[in-house]
């Protein structure tokens, strides 16, 4: 409508999710390589958490006709708060 030129205008919706996934995903490998390497090893279990919370939002919301309103404020910007209650949980 303004004529701005997004990932999403510009490829599309379908194809903007399947980067997103294959961007994602990769911290999948790189969890591998830290895991095997032993960084991490107190945060494994919020880093998880946290790539399945990304699978979930790009899923949610790429969907077709899905209105987005108030819910992609909590669910995107506040990303970090679930994050950030697990490692206290976790580590504090």
């Amino acid at each position: 409508m303004n004529g701005v030129r997004t990932i999403p205008v510009f490829l599309g919706r379908e194809k903007t999710k399947n980067i997103l996934l294959l961007l994602n995903s990769t911290l999948i490998l790189w969890l591998i390589f830290s895991y095997n390497n032993g960084f991490f090893q107190s945060y494994l279990p919020i880093l998880i958490f946290s790539i399945f919370y990304g699978y979930g939002y790009i899923l949610y919301y790429s969907r077709e006709g899905i209105k987005i309103g108030k819910s992609i404020d909590l669910v995107v910007d506040g990303e970090w708060i679930p994050v950030v209650l697990l490692v206290l949980l976790f580590i504090g």
